[in-house]
């Protein structure tokens, strides 16, 4: 968390970021058996959100005048990117979201 912070500060941008439940669904038991206790999960989840000008890559490697990155974090994972096109300028921006996932 603290690298994605980081990273994010020295780009000038602040995500949103909100910790999100993590649900484990018990497996199915067998017939005649008593419900199966779902595990207990070793992991938090974080959903994140951000909009730019640039492309998505760009803000996920390290530049020049970046030295921290997020192309190297094991666990974070991009769920969607969108653009939208602003009528009035021509302009796109990109939106990115998705999770980071850290260990309790």
């Amino acid at each position: 968390m603290a690298r994605c912070m980081t990273h994010f500060q020295q780009i000038g941008m602040t995500p949103t970021l909100e910790e999100r439940p993590v649900k484990i669904e018990a497996p199915k038991a067998p017939d005649g058996q008593p419900p199966i206790e779902p595990p207990v999960a070793t992991w938090r989840q974080f959903h994140f959100s951000f909009d730019g000008p640039s492309g998505p890559l760009s803000y996920f490697v390290a530049s020049k005048e970046r030295t921290v990155s997020l192309e190297k974090i094991p666990a974070m994972r991009i769920d969607a990117t969108t653009t939208k096109l602003s009528a009035e300028n021509a302009k796109f921006t990109w939106y990115v979201e998705g999770n980071i996932y850290a260990k309790k």
